[in-house]
């Protein structure tokens, strides 16, 4: 038993691990996010129906799924990037698992520092991914009477959807048809995400009728740009705060 997780909980969660870390894989390649925190919010959500009442195992079981789901996303970014580059697979592998060793070996120890320095749930560590598995994991336990009125029933209709869409999109209907992934993808995230998205798209569409192999050649530059260049103004605008509220 470990956090609550006997061997049944674990063999549950293998077992919802493999077709949501499709999930995650299929968002990662076609829309370049991976829905992480909800499919481990997903899992807790069925663990709060078959072991109602019980807190620890279902933040265990969300966080195992969503650990294993987050994985899947990087590894499949990396090996594209590698494909794109000309890398060798099983190279890429190797330092992919060299990688989870070194991480091991550096992540902990870290982790341990800043919780000893600053504590969670602090202003400086507010740690909101986990704040938001608790608070899922406080509705769920109480089973399906505590989801949101009519929810089970929107989800059934979201599952039915995606699954028409999904086997109505062969041959020329692809083209017409919008991607499930895609919408889901819509749905969950803030809205100047999915609406930056959908005009990253639109511009490149254009610029593919103008130019196709120059955009081609040049868009994912272009966007890998465009993201580091977002983090890097965070970063520098965090910093500034910083430094304005202590002066």
């Amino acid at each position: 038993v470990l956090f609550g997780l006997g061997v049944p909980s674990m063999l549950l969660a293998l077992v919802l691990l493999v077709p949501l870390c499709a999930v995650c894989a299929r968002g990662a390649g076609q829309t370049d996010v991976s829905p992480v925190s909800q499919m481990g919010n997903l899992t807790q959500v069925v663990f709060g129906v078959v072991r109602p009442g019980e807190l620890s195992p279902n933040v265990a079981a969300g966080s195992v799924v969503a650990g294993a789901s987050a994985q899947v996303g990087v590894s499949l970014w990396s090996l594209k990037a590698g494909h794109l580059l000309g890398a060798s697979a099983s190279r890429q592998l190797a330092a992919q698992l060299v990688g989870v060793a070194v991480g091991a070996v550096v992540a902990v120890p870290a982790y341990l520092l800043l919780v000893d320095a600053y504590g969670l749930g602090t202003a400086v560590l507010p740690v909101p991914a986990a704040a938001q598995f608790r608070a899922v994991a406080e509705v769920s336990v109480r089973g399906l009477a505590g989801l949101p009125p009519h929810a089970g029933w929107g989800a059934l209709v979201g599952c039915a959807v995606g699954a028409v869409l999904t086997l109505a999109a062969k041959g020329r209907a692809a083209r017409w048809l919008p991607s499930p992934v895609a919408m889901g993808i819509g749905f969950i995230t803030p809205a100047y995400f999915a609406v930056t998205l959908c005009l990253g798209a639109g511009l490149a569409a254009l610029a593919r009728k103008w130019s196709p192999k120059t955009t081609d050649a040049h868009v994912p530059s272009l966007g890998s740009g465009a993201l580091v260049g977002e983090s890097l103004m965070g970063l520098l605008i965090a910093a500034t705060t910083a430094l304005s509220r202590s002066a």
